[in-house]
């Protein structure tokens, strides 16, 4: 069945949609168009198998500066937010979904504040954007990554001439600050899968099967599942990786259709709400669809994998994943304290013969 056409997306002020495919290898054919002066001019086109590398050829079109739209004057939020967007996708350190993230963030704020001038922004006016958005409905949340994603195009226009000469503080926005680090148990883990249905269901079986970022399973694609190799191929931070999984995942994402380009339809990034009423409803600790990567983290340890193959599995460094994702369970240290004897007196029939006092 031929796959639904893949959404037209933006990086920085260029606009990149699918234009004709798919091929026999579910290719589509992508034309990236920057709009000016009441005018448009095509900047790219080419095939790609999936947006995300689309994107990145964009984003070495942008390579050469003469193409990113020149700004004559900076001066209104819009102006701001146009030239720092670009900027940032054309950043060799960042991520392309970070790219997306910052231009998402970038495309609210031209929507609603987009023309109100440099020249009257200040920390109050600021205060004034925050509680407007709250007042709209906005969850604080979202309001602290729109008025420090401003903030930070602020700077970094001030550091280029672009900005009045003053300095833009954030103001501070009240309302709950999610900062879950819980770490769920196996058992509380697949409690709340059980509780779960349909395609919310899938998506957590998927996160602790796999052990991905959010962003890589929202951008899965059938097409990058191998259900015969029992492998996944995904696009993360650290770039494209292939993932061996267990064969278990194929029927956790069997009742998903097969007719689009992608395996999930909603968002991962709406799954926290979900995924906390499951665990309330079954009395384990609340815990986010990053708890779960740290619960693949410390599976993956705890089974003695050797961290460079654990780390490459998930994704970056040894030493990120020791310092940043692994958690120590009490019954883990306990563990510890009774192999390692402590406490108890030398036991010459212990195999090594104990340890020698220093």
């Amino acid at each position: 069945m031929k796959a639904g056409r893949p959404k037209p997306f933006c990086v920085g002020d260029a606009r990149v949609r699918a234009v004709r495919g798919p091929r026999d290898d579910r290719g589509w054919y992508y034309r990236a168009q920057l709009y000016e002066s009441g005018g448009e001019r095509t900047i790219w086109t080419g095939w790609a198998l999936r947006p995300l590398d689309a994107q990145r050829k964009v984003l070495a079109v942008f390579d050469n500066v003469a193409l990113a739209p020149a700004k004559t004057e900076v001066r209104t939020i819009r102006d701001l937010l146009d030239v720092w967007a670009a900027a940032q996708v054309r950043r060799s350190d960042l991520a392309p979904i970070s790219a997306a993230s910052y231009a998402t963030s970038a495309r609210h704020l031209v929507r609603h504040h987009g023309g109100l001038v440099l020249s009257r922004l200040t920390t109050a006016t600021l205060a004034d954007i925050r509680d407007t958005m709250i007042r709209a409905g906005s969850a604080a949340s979202s309001v602290r990554i729109y008025v420090g994603t401003l903030v930070a195009a602020w700077t970094w226009g001030l550091d280029r001439g672009l900005t009045p000469n003053r300095r833009l503080r954030r103001p501070r926005v009240r309302g709950p600050r999610v900062n879950n680090h819980s770490t769920p148990s196996v058992d509380a883990f697949w409690s709340v899968v059980d509780r779960l249905r349909g395609e919310r269901r899938a998506q957590v079986s998927a996160l602790g099967m796999t052990g991905c970022r959010i962003g890589e399973l929202g951008w899965l694609r059938w097409a990058d599942c191998d259900e015969e190799g029992d492998t996944i191929t995904v696009d993360g931070k650290t770039g494209t990786r292939t993932i061996p999984v267990p064969s278990s995942l194929w029927a956790a994402l069997a009742a998903l259709p097969r007719d689009r380009d992608r395996v999930f339809s909603r968002s991962i990034r709406t799954l926290n709400r979900p995924l906390a009423n499951a665990c309330a409803a079954c009395g384990v600790p609340v815990f986010t669809p990053h708890g779960i990567r740290r619960l693949v983290v410390n599976q993956l340890y705890g089974a003695g994998v050797d961290v460079s193959v654990a780390a490459s599995l998930l994704g970056h460094s040894a030493a990120v994943a020791l310092k940043h994702y692994r958690t120590v369970r009490p019954d883990a240290k306990a563990r510890a304290v009774d192999q390692a004897r402590l406490g108890r007196p030398r036991d010459d029939s212990d195999e090594g013969g104990g340890h020698e006092q220093a």
